[in-house]
């Protein structure tokens, strides 16, 4: 059996740092805020294959607050987000999962 691995949105990877996907198929551009204390460090992403415009950055780890632009406008949530810690409108968070320590391996 093979273990899901989501596509889309922040996926934390440990000492690599943080890939961000998104499906824009319509965008031209696409860049992700990061909020970092007080001040927004605003990073373009590059178009892929199928609508999909994505980055990976080194410096990103778990706990950081984002959004994504498409095409200079407003910053937006991430739909693909994992952690919405202010709701369902304010800036998404990277998270971990695999950081969890699961008390129960049965389960």
């Amino acid at each position: 059996m093979s273990e899901w691995r989501p596509t889309l949105g922040a996926i934390v990877n440990g000492h690599a740092g943080t890939a961000f996907r998104v499906w824009a198929p319509a965008a031209r551009t696409v860049h992700v805020s990061l909020e970092r204390e007080g001040s927004l460090d605003e990073r373009a992403l590059t178009r892929q294959g199928g609508g999909v415009f994505a980055a990976t950055f080194g410096d990103v780890a778990a706990g950081l607050r984002y959004r994504y632009r498409i095409d200079g406008g407003p910053p937006n949530r991430d739909p693909a987000s994992r952690f919405q810690p202010d709701g369902v409108h304010g800036a998404s968070m990277t998270v971990d999962p695999l950081a969890f320590g699961w008390a129960d391996g049965a389960w």
